[in-house]
């Protein structure tokens, strides 16, 4: 925006609002958070035992692994409050910060459009999932031009008249179609018409705080988000379940990144026994105060003072990051006004037969139950929702309503065969599902190599 532009902007307290890079997607950096959190926890969860410890150093790595395994059986949940988490989200749509901030266990500073004018409004705007694989009409129009030239047809781009009626039969076309490519050009329609009129009734004079009420809710916006890890936790749990916004699950991603890149940047101090083999990295004395070495007096035993690096806490710290379902080892989302769930089947039946949550992903043998794939809810854009006249099978499928597989009896599966005389057909898994009964369209990461060879070995009644 040029000088004079700027002169007709009604408040001095409006600025230009750094660039949004929406097409990158979401973004998380960790800004602030403990070098020792695994340290922390154990201090405070040993005070349970009437353990009372003074400095972390004391507290040995057996224990940090121990405390944070420990942590996880109990309801006593507070050690995890110990550790606070700082970050910057970036690229996440203002539809997703109007559900972020009912956290109310959380501290916010989001980048305000009373003030800051999105000069970029029109590309600071994110695609949603359903048109993640669309083009734009220019894309469209270059497409078609190849394919033109390649056939042998005559091309004339540099003719205007020509070059805007190619445009317009290749626009035509592509609505006519219908699906995810007609909504992209319409989204783009109406997008290039929001922006552009934003930008001029700010650059009119009309405040940005007023203009802003005509953008959209997938502008793209910054926000620090400031929590503990218990509350982290919680609220990760409900987000990345498949019953929430996919968006949640991608910044979910990138948050538990920004937890092992703050990791690998930081280091703790640790006492080891004299003698203990180091690590890669281990730095001796590194605390340079002079008394490195000391007796422990309750082992009896000489010690040395070593300095490590952080990234093994928070990558321990990341791994707990799981849906709603896998923390409560059941199903979450069971009322009649719930969302369908491709996982949900297999979820109440793990349930049903105590199988703890982290077996789900290998499956059940013993009770015919097949395993839950973390990309199932992880990257499926489309996990709870059905189009009209289909279902979820029980091995997370979608097909047509009163088609599938599912659990009629204990191991037992069954579907519809539209057979009077044999109405129903009965399998068990896996010995009945030699492929797992998971395609490719509905299995995102069914391509990534996996050992399956302990099929191979199970006796024919699958035990």
């Amino acid at each position: 925006m040029t000088s004079k532009e700027l002169s007709k902007w009604s408040d001095g307290f409006m600025y230009k609002a750094e660039e949004s890079f929406a097409a990158d997607g979401p973004s998380a950096h960790l800004l602030g958070g403990p070098t020792d959190p695994l340290g922390q926890i154990a201090a405070s969860a040993k005070m349970y035992k009437g353990e009372v410890v003074r400095d972390l150093r004391d507290v040995t790595d057996a224990e940090r692994r121990e405390y944070l395994e420990q942590i996880q059986k109990t309801v006593l949940k507070m050690p995890l409050e110990s550790v606070q988490l700082h970050f910057m989200v970036e690229g996440v749509t203002r539809s997703f910060t109007h559900q972020m901030v009912r956290q109310r266990t959380a501290a916010y500073a989001q980048e305000s459009m009373r003030f800051a004018v999105k000069e970029d409004a029109a590309t600071a705007v994110a695609l949603p999932p359903s048109l993640s694989e669309t083009k734009t009409l220019d894309e469209l129009v270059k497409n078609d031009l190849l394919m033109r030239e390649f056939s042998g047809l005559a091309n004339n781009p540099t003719d205007g008249d020509w070059a805007d009626d190619h445009r317009i039969g290749v626009y035509r076309e592509a609505v006519a179609k219908g699906g995810p490519q007609a909504w992209r050009l319409k989204w783009d329609e109406a997008l290039k018409l929001n922006s552009d009129v934003y930008l001029e009734l700010v650059n009119d004079g009309m405040p940005a705080e007023d203009a802003r009420g005509m953008t959209w809710h997938n502008i793209t916006t910054r926000l620090n988000y400031i929590t503990n890890l218990r509350s982290w936790y919680d609220t990760m749990a409900v987000r990345v379940s498949d019953q929430a916004q996919f968006e949640w699950r991608a910044v979910a991603m990138h948050m538990a990144m920004a937890l092992r890149n703050f990791g690998e940047r930081n280091t703790y101090l640790v006492w080891i026994e004299d003698g203990e083999d180091l690590r890669p990295g281990d730095n001796i004395g590194a605390a340079g105060t002079g008394l490195d070495h000391r007796m422990n007096i309750n082992t009896g035993k000489e010690e040395i003072l070593v300095r490590r690096s952080s990234y093994w806490q928070y990558e321990a710290l990341s791994n707990e990051l799981k849906p709603i379902e896998f923390k409560i080892g059941g199903p979450a989302f069971g009322a009649n006004f719930d969302r369908p769930s491709r996982i949900g089947e297999r979820v109440r039946e793990f349930h049903k037969y105590g199988v703890p949550s982290d077996q789900w992903t290998t499956g059940s043998i013993e009770h015919g139950i097949p395993p839950i794939h973390p990309n199932e809810w992880l990257l499926d854009p489309n996990s709870a929702r059905l189009a009209e006249g289909e279902e979820f099978d029980a091995f997370g499928n979608r097909v047509p309503k009163g088609t599938g597989w599912h659990f009629s009896d204990h191991g037992v599966l069954a579907r519809p065969t539209g057979d009077r005389t044999m109405p129903f057909q009965a399998g068990r898994w896996p010995r009945d599902f030699p492929n797992g009964q998971f395609t490719m369209d509905n299995k995102p990461g069914a391509e990534e190599p996996t050992d399956q060879s302990w099929l191979l070995d199970q006796d024919e009644d699958g035990s």
